[in-house]
């Protein structure tokens, strides 16, 4: 499960998990989900709502799609956006990327930081904290 916490300090980024949303929801999850990986691995040239826009129309013309004239006419795909960032602050999330690993039982936060962003560097720690949230088997009656 994915979920959208666009950091205040990037004042484009919120607009940009509204695309995001409006794609999953009208599109295909698939592609939102490829949307969302290109803005990550873009944001180092996406520093105002134009260049965010930009971005936009080159990535849906490059993918077939044609951007809706009004994104989010009824506020619906906001407040999607609203509520993920509302359970990201439940979280304590400060950075991202932040991935919570779920069990029926536990969960464990692991949250990326200023020298830590690459998703792809998360891996291993991904692996320990799946290990951590394992419940150990029941011991067996001898």
């Amino acid at each position: 499960m994915r979920h959208d916490f666009p950091l205040p300090s990037h004042i484009w980024t919120f607009e940009g998990a509204v695309y995001a949303r409006y794609l999953q929801d009208k599109v295909t999850p698939k592609l939102a989900d490829e949307f969302r990986n290109d803005v990550f691995h873009s944001q180092a040239a996406i520093a105002s709502k134009d260049d965010l826009h930009q971005f936009v129309q080159r990535w849906f013309q490059q993918h077939g799609q044609k951007p809706p004239i009004v994104i989010d006419p009824t506020g619906a795909l906001t407040a999607k956006v609203q509520a993920d960032v509302d359970i990201g602050k439940r979280l304590n999330v400060i950075w991202t990327p932040t991935i919570v690993v779920v069990t029926r039982n536990n969960y464990q936060i692991v949250c990326g930081t200023k020298d830590l962003q690459d998703p792809k560097q998360l891996i291993p720690i991904l692996r320990a904290a799946i290990e951590q949230t394992k419940t150990p088997p029941a011991a067996r009656h001898k």
